[in-house]
C-alpha cells in the first residue's frame, strides 16, 4: 500500500469512525450556528443563477417506432463516429432510430454525422444553433417516435447488448424508467472498472425513457448539473428498476463538466439547479417522501461539497446556509428524518440546526461511501471550517 493510500486508512478508520469522530464531533456541536441572511446574494455574486432554465414541453410526435436514442453533439469530431456506431449496431427485438442533433458544433463532427447518415437511414440529423447539452437533448425528444427513450453522450459508447438488455426489462412491465451499470473508459477508448456497483448516478445515460415521462418535463437550459432532474423530479413522479449490466461506457476525457467543475464558478450550478427543480415541484403534482427526503439529503453532502471546492470557507458557508434554508422551505418534509445509516443522522443534523461545521466533518466521514469528493480535500475543509490549518 501506498503512503497516500495508509494515511487515507488512518483517516477514514481512525479518525472518522469511534471515539475520535466523537470527540470532533463534540467539538463542532460547541460552535454557534451558521446563519448568512444574504446567502444568495453572496452566491450570486460568485456565480449568478441561470435564468429561462425550464421549457415548456411541446407534444410528441406519434410513438411508431421502439426505441430512440437521442445524441447530442458538440465538438467531438473525434469521437462521434464511433459513437454512433456503437448505438447503430446494437440489436434489439424492434425497431430503432437515432437523433443525432448538432449543437452549433465548430469542428468537422457535422460532416462525420452527416456521411454516417447517408449510410444508414436510421440515424437523423437535426442543426441548431448552440445552446447547450440540455437544449439538445430537449431538441432530440421533441422529435422522438419511440415507445422508450434513451440519452447517449456523443464521446461515450454503449457495448453490444446494452439496448438489448433495457429494452428486455422495460417489457416486463411495471416501470417507466430502466438503469444500468457502466463503466470507465479512458480517454483513448479503453474500458476500465465498474463506474459503481449499485447505480446512483444520476446523470440520463444508462437509461432508458417511457416516453411518457417527458409528457410534462424537459432538461433545464442553460446550466451545469441537468441532471438532478433525476431525484427531484422523474424519481418522485416514475417508477424506476435496475439491470446488472454494465453496457455505457462513460469516457473521461479533459474539457468534460466533470473536469472543470473543481475550479469552475459556473460549478455553483449545483446549487441553482436543485433550487430551481425542486421549485418545480408543485406544477408537477409532486408530494415529497420519505425515499425522496433522503434523495435530497444525498444531494446536499458530499455530492454538493464536491462539486464546489472552488469555494472558499465564506462562500461555502454561504452555500450551506441557502441548502438550509431550502430545506427548510419542504413544508411536507418538515417532520422527515432520515433513513439513511452512518453519518448522515449528523448532516441531517447540521442542515437543520445551522451547523455548519457538523455539516463539514460529516461530509468528511461519509466519503468513503459517497465517493464524490477526495478524502483529503474534504479533510482540508472540515479543518478550515474549524480554523485550523
Amino acid at each position: 500500500m501506498s503512503v497516500k493510500g495508509a494515511v487515507k486508512g488512518v483517516i477514514q478508520g481512525v479518525v472518522l469512525s469511534g471515539p475520535v469522530y466523537t470527540r470532533l464531533r463534540a467539538a463542532t456541536l460547541r460552535r454557534p450556528a451558521t446563519v448568512v441572511s444574504d446567502a444568495r446574494t453572496q452566491l450570486e455574486a460568485v456565480s449568478p443563477r441561470p435564468q429561462g432554465v425550464r421549457v415548456e414541453p411541446t407534444p410528441l410526435p406519434a410513438a411508431t417506432l421502439d426505441v430512440s436514442v437521442v445524441v447530442p453533439v458538440y465538438n467531438v469530431e473525434k469521437y462521434v463516429e464511433a459513437c454512433l456506431e456503437s448505438v447503430l449496431s446494437q440489436e434489439i427485438d424492434g425497431t430503432l432510430e437515432v437523433i443525432a442533433v448538432i449543437d452549433g458544433s465548430r469542428d468537422g463532427s457535422e460532416g462525420v454525422v452527416r456521411s454516417l447518415a447517408e449510410k444508414d437511414a436510421r440515424l437523423r440529423v437535426v442543426v441548431q444553433e448552440n445552446a447547450g447539452l440540455s437544449a439538445a437533448r430537449n431538441a432530440g425528444i421533441a422529435l422522438a417516435r419511440g415507445r422508450w427513450i434513451a440519452f447517449v453522450d456523443s464521446d461515450d459508447l454503449l457495448a453490444p447488448g446494452h439496448l438489448a438488455a433495457l429494452l428486455a426489462r422495460a417489457r416486463e412491465g411495471g416501470c417507466d424508467v430502466v438503469g444500468s451499470l457502466w463503466r470507465r473508459m479512458s480517454e483513448d477508448g479503453v474500458v476500465g472498472e465498474l463506474g459503481e456497483p449499485v447505480r446512483t448516478h444520476m446523470a440520463p445515460w444508462g437509461r432508458l425513457y417511457r416516453r411518457e415521462v417527458w409528457d410534462r418535463l424537459r432538461f433545464p437550459v442553460g446550466c451545469w448539473y441537468e441532471d438532478l432532474i433525476t431525484p427531484c423530479c422523474i424519481q418522485p413522479l416514475f417508477h424506476e428498476e435496475f439491470v446488472d449490466d454494465a453496457g455505457y461506457l462513460y469516457r473521461s476525457r479533459p474539457g468534460s463538466i466533470v473536469e472543470e467543475s473543481s475550479s469552475n464558478p459556473k460549478a455553483l450550478d449545483s446549487y441553482w439547479s436543485l433550487e430551481e427543480m425542486l421549485g418545480w415541484r408543485r406544477d408537477l403534482g409532486i408530494v415529497y417522501g420519505q425515499s425522496d427526503y433522503d434523495r435530497i439529503l444525498r444531494l446536499m453532502g458530499p455530492l454538493l461539497m464536491g462539486r464546489t471546492t472552488f469555494l472558499g470557507d465564506a462562500g461555502r458557508r454561504a452555500l450551506f446556509s441557502a441548502c438550509c434554508d431550502l430545506l427548510a422551505s419542504l413544508d411536507e418534509l418538515g417532520g422527515a428524518r432520515t433513513t439513511l445509516g452512518g453519518a448522515w443522522p449528523d448532516a441531517e443534523r447540521a442542515l437543520r440546526e445551522r451547523r455548519y461545521e457538523l455539516w463539514c466533518l460529516a461530509c468528511a466521514a461519509l466519503v468513503r461511501e459517497e465517493g464524490s469528493i477526495k478524502l483529503a480535500t474534504a479533510w482540508h475543509i472540515y479543518r478550515q471550517a474549524m480554523g485550523q490549518r
